[in-house]
């Protein structure tokens, strides 16, 4: 077999970026955009209830920019 046959073609832009926060920068995001309510314990409990999408290192979690924002936009309260 040759080489040419063996090869694999990389895809062209297959980067993938996100932004991942641990758990006070998540509050400092949800701050940012207006959740002046948000603290350490309601982005714990929307993890454990399963609201929010998220990562788990050892002991540590990681909530994405995305999720976050997902999370807010379906949450959202149109005006009267």
């Amino acid at each position: 077999m040759s080489a040419s046959a063996t090869s694999v073609a990389e895809p062209k832009n297959c980067e993938i970026k996100k932004k991942f926060f641990n758990i006070p920068t998540a509050v400092e995001h949800l701050k940012s955009v207006g959740v002046e309510t948000a603290c350490e314990y309601m982005v714990r409990r929307l993890i454990v209830t399963g609201q929010i999408a998220h990562i788990r290192l050892g002991k540590s979690y990681y909530v994405s920019q995305a999720a976050l924002d997902a999370w807010l936009s379906n949450h959202e309260r149109k005006a009267k």
